[in-house]
Order: C-alpha cells, then structure tokens, then sequence
C-alpha cells in the first residue's frame, strides 16, 4: 500500500473530519449526557419535594438518548461495555416506562 492510497483511505474513513474535531464532538456529548442527568435528577428531586409526586417521563427519555447512544459505539466499534451500558440503560428506559403508566393510572 502506497503513501497516496493511504491517504485516500484515511479521507474517505474520516468524510470531512479532523482528528480535533471528533475529539471535541465526542467530548461534549459526554458532557451533554452528564448535563442532562444532572437535569433529570434536578427535575425528579424538584416535582418530589413540591408535589409529592413522581413522573418518570424524563428518566424514559434520557435513557432511551444513553442506550440509543451505547447501541450505536457498540454496532460501529465493537467493545463489549457499549454493548453491556447499552442493555442496561434500554432495561432502565422499560422500567421507567412501566413506573410511568403505572403512575397515569
């Protein structure tokens, strides 16, 4: 394999993107996972101390986006803790979903 063909390889795998700029996308989306369960356990703690209730419809969404996000690095990258992460945050998504029509009950 030539220096060119490598070259064209590398172009091709990367479609447009910097080496930085995977970096700085990687690094805020798990900073944007960090924030948004800070978000969701802000929400949770609030509506429980105010009302005195429970609404689980945020926790179903933010773990649906983790375990959406697990199940994607695991089919593109292969590593075995994507794919554990990923189950347990699809197993957390139904929990919180049967919580969730429980409560509408």
């Amino acid at each position: 394999m030539d220096r060119d063909e490598i070259l064209r390889r590398s172009r091709t795998e990367n479609r447009g993107q910097d080496e930085m700029e995977r970096e700085v996308d990687a690094k805020a989306g798990r900073q944007a996972a960090a924030v948004g369960l800070l978000a969701c356990g802000l929400l949770f703690l609030t509506e429980q101390l105010i009302k005195g209730q429970t609404n689980y419809s945020a926790w179903i969404i933010y773990c649906v986006i983790m375990c959406t996000m697990e199940l994607s690095r695991f089919f593109r990258l292969r590593k075995k803790h994507n794919l554990i992460n990923g189950t347990i945050m699809l197993v957390c998504s139904v929990i919180f979903l049967v919580l969730y029509a429980r409560s509408l009950v």
